[in-house]
């Protein structure tokens, strides 16, 4: 009969607790965000707060970014914006991999509305697919286009 060392570590209860942490991850990233501030989120034209508006579901750090790896093409992102408008309607919310929550208007009352009003937003960060798609484009684009940092 041969003896067997016994192993350092147990790792029979990995994948019970990677389920856990899953789960943890899941929550956490469903749960409404506030503002740096505090305060509740803004709220969309329509009156929804940000975070209840329609949109594509999003995943622990990969937000809605999975779409352009499955779905959608990046050197087609007329037409995923164009499906996205068609699922979502007219104004509908994503989110980046870092969490934070972008919202897409097609409608000018909407657009009016949003930028109109007194806030410190909309604000329109650098936007890596958009960036990437311009410059697969040199003979459309000249540069990345002009991006608010305000």
């Amino acid at each position: 009969m041969r003896n067997t060392p016994h192993p350092l570590v147990d790792w029979s209860c990995t994948p019970a607790l990677l389920l856990v942490l899953g789960a943890l991850l899941m929550v956490a990233t469903a749960l409404p965000s506030r503002a740096p501030d505090g305060k509740p989120p803004h709220r969309a034209p329509d009156g929804k707060p940000p975070h209840r508006l329609p949109g594509p579901k999003a995943l622990p750090f990969l937000g809605t970014r999975w779409l352009f790896w499955s779905r959608y093409r990046m050197n087609k992102l007329h037409e995923a914006y164009e499906d996205m408008f068609r699922r979502y309607g007219s104004v509908f919310a994503e989110r980046t991999p870092g969490g934070a929550l972008v919202v897409s208007i097609a409608d000018r009352a909407a657009l009016e509305a949003v930028l109109r009003a007194q806030s410190r937003r909309p604000y329109r960060p650098p936007t890596e697919i958009v960036q990437v798609y311009r410059r697969s484009r040199p003979d459309r684009y000249a540069s990345t286009g002009i991006v608010s940092l305000t």
